[in-house]
């Protein structure tokens, strides 16, 4: 668990940074405007279900990432930031600065998939 109010500090700075960019993204790409000219070819119908499916897959992502942020937000106000869910050991800190929303240590995380 991190217990560093300077490094807390960092890392909560950081999660609520990454939470307004994703809001941001998610935000632009719910108003994208993907249509097909009146009189699309092949390629034309083509190209603009692969940027659909795409836009989709992306939005998905940021999605997931989303709910992580808010789950480690939610640890940190708790107070039980930093504790792998499954074996409740401390994770690095090293690991949570580069990868803020982590929940699981990397024992725990290889062993998931």
């Amino acid at each position: 668990m991190v217990t560093d109010t300077p490094n807390m500090e960092m890392i909560k700075q950081m999660l609520e940074t990454e939470r307004e960019k994703l809001l941001e993204q998610l935000q632009l790409s719910s108003g994208d405007d993907q249509s097909v000219d009146k009189n699309p070819d092949q390629m034309d119908i083509a190209q603009a279900y692969n940027d659909q499916y795409l836009s989709q897959a992306l939005q998905t992502f940021e999605e997931k990432q989303l709910v992580q942020v808010d789950i480690a937000l939610k640890a940190i106000a708790q107070g039980n930031y930093g504790s792998c869910q499954y074996c409740q050991q401390p994770i690095p800190l090293e690991r949570l600065q580069v990868m803020p929303n982590a929940t699981m240590c990397v024992g725990c995380q290889r062993l998931s998939g």
